[in-house]
């Protein structure tokens, strides 16, 4: 028997409130890393002295290094309640180091579901994709399947069971959307007080607070419920076997589209852009501003 969404909400929090130091570590430590470097950047922004210059360069560097660790502290984090799950001790210089190889195929992974997902509009069946993929992420981390066998064995998980699936991944999205207006509804009069600079200022500092607070407790919760989602799945998953290859044709059917749409949209634009009516119309444009 498959269990609700409550419960999957309230084993997440089970779990959540025993692990949620090292869970909140590993998604907060690339956070601290961004801030400070961001903070650094627009301290030495502007200034041309070598010293200052060669700062800012390194801090670009911190920069993008704490996105490609942020990247990998979702990987990390799966692996961890996975290990957390299976009683396995875990430590975030661990966590992030047998994030590392999974790095590739996470990014792969994102193009292909992003592409297949773009491909099936034209076939207006883009929700149902979206359902399909949607454990795709579990399947790379904990399974170690990739790319298109990813997205088969999430599909292999979910099917038969769409709506299903769907009503449980809709209650937490729309639990996740509520803590984010209840955030806005309370911040919404403090920015009102502010102007010029200071607004500026006090956005910035909502922007990485509001940050904070989805990392330290929307994303492992939700990690933590869709966990749990996999688990069951897994327990309860249909013993008819996927027909890997009509799936695998059907995908790769999607990315073409995908591809071939976005060829289309930039050869439109860039005819757009070079055609008599565009420059007519920007110079009736420029007139009448």
């Amino acid at each position: 028997m498959q269990k609700t969404a409550k419960t999957f909400l309230l084993e997440a929090f089970s779990i959540y409130n025993k692990n949620k130091k090292i869970l909140i570590l590993i998604l907060v430590s690339p956070l601290v890393l961004m801030f400070l470097s961001e903070l650094g950047i627009k301290l030495v922004r502007g200034n041309s002295s070598p010293i200052m210059v060669i700062l800012f360069v390194l801090l670009v560097l911190v920069y993008v290094t704490a996105i490609f660790l942020t990247i990998l502290s979702q990987i990390a984090t799966i692996d961890a309640i996975h290990k957390i799950d299976q009683n396995q001790p875990v430590d975030l210089k661990t966590q992030y180091k047998i994030s590392l190889p999974l790095f590739s195929p996470f990014i792969l992974l994102g193009i292909i579901t992003a592409l297949s997902a773009f491909g099936s509009i034209f076939l207006l069946i883009t929700p149902l994709v979206y359902i399909a993929y949607s454990l795709a992420v579990f399947v790379l981390v904990i399974e170690g399947k990739r790319g298109l066998n990813a997205i088969i064995g999430s599909y292999s998980l979910v099917k038969g069971r769409m709506f299903d699936v769907f009503g449980k991944l809709f209650f937490l999205v729309f639990l996740s959307l509520l803590v984010y207006v209840v955030i806005g509804l309370i911040t919404s009069p403090i920015l009102n007080s502010y102007q010029g600079v200071a607004l500026a200022n006090a956005k910035t500092i909502i922007s990485w607070v509001t940050q904070l607070i989805g990392l330290c407790l929307i994303t492992p919760i939700s990690y933590l419920y869709m966990f749990g989602m996999y688990k069951d799945l897994k327990l309860t998953a249909s013993t008819v076997e996927t027909d890997e290859k009509k799936l695998k044709t059907w995908l790769k059917a999607f990315i073409c589209i995908a591809i071939i749409a976005i060829i289309s949209i930039v050869i439109g634009i860039i005819l757009l852009i070079n055609s008599e009516f565009f420059k007519d119309f920007m110079i009736s444009l420029n007139l009448k501003n």
